[in-house]
């Protein structure tokens, strides 16, 4: 089972009540396949929501949807108001509730938000693995049905983006603390938990591949820079110069010549006297310029 599934399977585990029922009911009504006042039909995958769906209109308008299960996919589930009276009877109240809700939001209550957008949700929402990307969205019939879920979600002090899919229109939230408002809104709270939970993994994994990625290339840089200092000072060694340097040289480039694997670290601390790391880097580097210059 999917994230997306998961978290469908759970909203439609919740059991809204009082003023709610009408929220998360209108929330589906409002994205249904057909919405007007001659025909209401929801289809769906799940039978969780077609089920929900059903429930829903018969305890907001004592009113039962006929159901039926055909064939694979969205569609699967469809759940049907075909008698005129009774779409209309709907529709109308719909319409009266659209305005009050749409317009002036500011004096409804938290709840019932939160109930819209469960109901927006399951008919027209999904959200992709947090694993792998940070993405919700809910994919609508039209123009109209974007721009009011934008101006509601502008209200819940969220910023949405949008974009077209065919046909179709696009309303996403890609930031994840914007994605963790929405599931607290909705009152799923352990998948905002869970969201969490995977950012701060995932940054904590993303900050050791760094430190790793980090370190291996400081020991590359040490490793390519040990071969060009152990091959300098082979070469002044065969032709003879090496015995010839200052003390400090000579010493320093048999300490390498010795433990070519050895970091500036441990060579400081293999060395007799006492010497800095940047003091041990500047002799070995001056024994590869020597190197340079006697074979040019």
């Amino acid at each position: 089972m999917s994230f997306s599934s998961e978290l469908k399977d759970a909203i439609c585990k919740l059991r809204p009540s009082g003023c709610c029922e009408f929220a998360e009911c209108f929330g589906m009504l409002f994205f249904a396949r057909e919405f007007n006042e001659d025909r209401i039909e929801l289809r769906t995958e799940y039978e969780g929501v077609a089920r929900l769906f059903s429930t829903l209109i018969k305890n907001c308008f004592g009113v039962h949807t006929r159901s039926t299960v055909a064939g694979k996919g969205v569609g699967k589930y469809k759940e049907v108001i075909d008698v005129s009276a009774i779409c209309k009877r709907i529709f109308s109240f719909s319409e009266d509730y659209k305005g009050d809700f749409f317009k002036g939001y500011t004096a409804m209550r938290e709840c019932c938000a939160g109930a819209f957008l469960r109901g927006t949700f399951l008919v027209c929402g999904s959200i992709s693995n947090p694993n792998k990307e940070y993405h919700l969205e809910f994919v609508v019939k039209n123009e109209y049905q974007q721009s009011e879920l934008v101006y509601f979600l502008l209200n819940l002090n969220l910023n949405p983006k949008t974009s077209k899919k065919g046909h179709l229109y696009c309303v996403y939230l890609k930031q994840s603390d914007q994605i963790e408002e929405l599931l607290t809104r909705m009152d799923v709270t352990q998948y905002t938990i869970e969201l969490m939970e995977i950012k701060i993994e995932k940054s904590v994994r993303n900050r050791i591949n760094r430190i790793n990625n980090c370190e291996s290339a400081n020991l590359t840089k040490t490793v390519n820079a040990s071969v060009d200092q152990v091959r300098a000072i082979k070469f002044l060694e065969e032709e003879g110069f090496l015995s010839s340097l200052p003390k400090e040289l000579y010493f320093a480039a048999i300490l390498r010549l010795e433990n070519p694997d050895a970091s500036l670290k441990e060579l400081c601390e293999l060395s007799d006297e006492s010497i800095t790391r940047s003091g041990m880097n500047h002799r070995l580097q001056k024994l590869v310029k020597i190197a340079q210059s006697k074979e040019n």
